[in-house]
């Protein structure tokens, strides 16, 4: 199919052929008054081709420029031209949605009215940054909008100079408000976590202390029962505020491992004192083997390594009724010939069935959610327990499970203490 372009010219072209038709050749003969009027004619028609050439040429210059201002004003982005003064000469549709104001209020007017009073020096400064053509980042600026709402934009400039020598600055304006907001509560959900844990624990740590006490002087088997499940239920509690304080430093991106020396025989040994009471209670044994390969100091986190340990030795134990818990230490090294320090915790539970394990390591999942009544928990555990594996440049996996029970490995790159630390 032909364009529009191609269909006018030649409609041009078989006007011209029928006009020199009309007028015919030159008669033979002919004196120099008729040879004359033969050439004015001929100029006649040149130019009233010429002319039609002029008109079809506005008519599509009028017909592209329709198109191009159909496509500035639908585009998703805000765009906007200031002159050098920081006066609006032009903006699409979508511009005055997004600030919700009629172009005509808008053009003509100084933009930085628009911008929050608050952000105001921020936006001379990038103004002339980006005026006199200088790098920098894209800011997300609050707008007041012509509502009295307010609204944030990521704004994107280019400097603009005309062919009269005047400067101007071009903006593109993405919408950045729904993204602004999300964050903004997101941030204030992960402040008020943290703030809650904080403000639980210490009440939690005095209710174990007396609780403790009280355990220990009762004498009557009905009171040390009760005060038994009372500690039971405090420390799940407390489990439970750990990982959401956790979890808000993972979601803020503030998971930084503090690197230190320390002893592996050490941090094993009291990730499973700490569980040690309750695996006994169940009638479980905890064992501990380390390979005599292992440094006995090296340089980790060892608050990360315990609480990996803690988290992997606890779901053993809640998923385990008989049996023996084996945390095994030994060295290992991956495919770039990393140095990895692998700690395995291999319980006999219950297991998990092959089809629920992709979902193991997920925020808030558990592998079966039949079992959530049976075995009550957040579905942090094995997630926090990853992430801060990999916070170490490590990793967590589950390297066998069957109804025989299950076996979590923990991999980690560590440095050898030197002599004397």
């Amino acid at each position: 199919m032909k364009s529009d372009g191609a269909a006018r010219r030649n409609a041009l072209r078989r006007l011209r052929r029928a006009a020199l038709a009309r007028i015919g050749p030159q008669p033979g003969g002919a004196g120099e008054t008729e040879r004359l009027m033969h050439e004015l004619q001929l100029h006649e028609v040149e130019l009233e081709m010429q002319n039609e050439e002029l008109r079809q040429a506005l008519i599509s210059l009028e017909e592209s420029r329709d198109r191009y201002l159909e496509l500035y004003d639908s585009a998703p982005s805000g765009f906007i031209s200031l002159d050098a003064e920081g006066m609006v000469i032009e903006a699409n549709l979508t511009t005055c949605k997004l600030f919700r104001i009629t172009r005509s209020d808008l053009v003509g007017s100084r933009f930085a009215r628009l911008i929050a009073p608050e952000q105001r020096e921020q936006w001379y400064e990038f103004f002339h940054q980006r005026l006199e053509s200088q790098a920098g980042n894209q800011p997300i600026l609050q707008i007041c909008r012509g509502d009295g709402s307010r609204a944030h934009v990521q704004a994107h400039a280019l400097a603009r100079r005309e062919a009269a020598g005047d400067r101007g600055l071009s903006l593109c304006l993405a919408d950045w408000t729904e993204q602004t907001e999300t964050e903004a509560s997101r941030q204030a959900m992960s402040q008020l976590l943290a703030t809650l844990s904080h403000e639980l624990r210490g009440p939690l740590n005095g209710i174990f202390g007396m609780t403790e006490l009280a355990l220990e002087a009762a004498e009557d088997p009905q009171q040390q029962r009760w005060l038994g499940q009372s500690l039971k239920s405090a420390r799940h509690l407390h489990g439970i505020i750990n990982r959401v304080l956790d979890y808000t430093l993972i979601q803020e991106d503030r998971l930084e491992p503090n690197l230190a020396v320390c002893s592996v025989s050490e941090v094993i040994d009291d990730a499973i004192a700490m569980l040690l009471v309750l695996a006994r209670s169940k009638g479980l044994e905890i064992t501990a083997r380390i390979s005599p390969s292992v440094p006995e100091q090296i340089c980790t986190d060892a608050a990360f390594v315990r609480q990996i340990l803690i988290n992997l030795i606890d779901n053993a134990i809640k998923f385990s009724s008989a049996g023996v818990i084996h945390v095994v230490a030994r060295l290992t090294s991956d495919s770039s010939d990393r140095n990895l320090l692998q700690i395995q915790v291999i319980d006999q539970g219950i297991g998990i069935d092959e089809s629920l394990r992709a979902r193991l390591f997920e925020a808030y999942s558990r592998a079966d959610a039949s079992t959530d009544k049976l075995y009550p928990g957040t579905g942090l555990g094995l997630y926090l327990s990853r992430q801060f594996a990999r916070a170490l440049g490590g990793d967590l996996t589950v390297i066998g499970s069957d109804a025989a029970g299950s076996a979590f490995s923990l991999t980690i790159p560590w440095l050898e203490a030197a002599p004397g630390k």
